[in-house]
């Protein structure tokens, strides 16, 4: 976890439970969105697929934080929030190297014009 952010602070993760408390969001925004983008882009993610990334964080985030107990320990909700922050980079650059591979097969897969060529079919890379 990153040293220089600021601790979170539970009273701001608990009102963040209420999706219309602006001020909460906004502040929880200003705080975790670069660090998330950080976070994804060490991950691999160029800044665009991150920032793409980041709100389906943000997302998940709004969508289960009713669901969040804190574990007692410390950082126990940056656990939480940057564990979904990687499993959404891990699927993101899933379907990336699926879809690279999908486009490679079906280039390299014969059934083109000349019909001299050789067949290669390598498969997902």
């Amino acid at each position: 976890m990153d040293q220089q952010s600021p601790k979170t602070r539970l009273s701001v993760v608990v009102r963040l439970k209420n999706a219309q408390d602006h001020e909460a969001w906004t502040g929880f925004t200003a705080i975790y969105e670069p660090l998330i983008l950080r976070l994804l882009q060490r991950n691999g993610l160029q800044e665009f697929d991150a920032r793409d990334v980041c709100q389906q964080v943000l997302a998940a985030v709004a969508k289960d934080i009713e669901q969040w107990q804190p574990d007692g320990r410390d950082g126990s909700f940056r656990r939480w929030l940057f564990r979904i922050a990687q499993n959404r980079a891990i699927k993101f650059l899933g379907r990336k190297k699926e879809a690279a591979g999908s486009r490679w097969k079906r280039r390299t897969s014969g059934g083109g014009t000349n019909p001299g060529r050789a067949r290669v079919d390598f498969g997902v890379v």
